[in-house]
């Protein structure tokens, strides 16, 4: 893990991401090592793996899929934009019914902020970590914000200057180099 950056004006290279919060009353400036969005997804990782471990019992979608001879799996945890991704959306089911027309999926599609009973049954999860449905052709999209927030933050960071270092000048990947008859 590394902490995210952001890029400096200074010098038009990266640089940590220093922010101002409040610390036992205090006024304190911090270093950003973990942000929201990758929390999220760390604990949807974790989550998953209790499932898939027979720890945790969370209801959730699965998509199953074969690619080049590969036996693939995306789940609503582990997709880019949870149940509302597009692999899902665009998905058959082994009758060749769109998803959408599924039971579970025309219920996710129709569901508004005023119910999200279906999202409790099939993906709670998405309730907890947030979902937008911005795919849909409609005037008014769903949208639920996360209820789940956690972030790491450096107390009283001290700035460094960064060593220098030898970098490699050709930086050729491996498999794009050819070996010349003399070597």
């Amino acid at each position: 893990m590394a902490p995210p950056t952001v890029k400096l004006k200074e010098s038009d290279g990266p640089g940590q991401l220093f922010e101002d919060r409040w610390v036992g009353g205090q006024r304190t400036r911090v270093v950003l090592l973990d942000q929201r969005q990758s929390q999220a997804n760390r604990c949807e990782t974790a989550l998953l793996e209790a499932v898939d471990l027979g720890e945790a019992v969370v209801p959730h979608l699965a998509l199953h899929v074969t690619a080049e001879g590969r036996e693939l799996r995306t789940t609503n945890l582990d997709a880019p934009h949870r149940s509302r991704d597009a692999y899902f959306r665009d998905a058959l089911d082994e009758a060749g019914v769109k998803f959408d027309e599924t039971d579970t999926g025309r219920a996710l599609r129709d569901a508004g902020t005023g119910d999200v009973r279906a999202f409790l049954e099939s993906v709670p999860s998405d309730l907890v970590f947030g979902i937008r449905d911005s795919h849909r052709k409609r005037r008014v999209q769903l949208k639920v914000p996360r209820t789940y927030t956690s972030e790491m933050v450096g107390l009283y960071p001290l700035s460094g200057k960064r060593a220098a270092g030898r970098f490699d000048k050709w930086n050729f990947p491996g498999d794009n180099v050819e070996l010349a008859a003399d070597g």
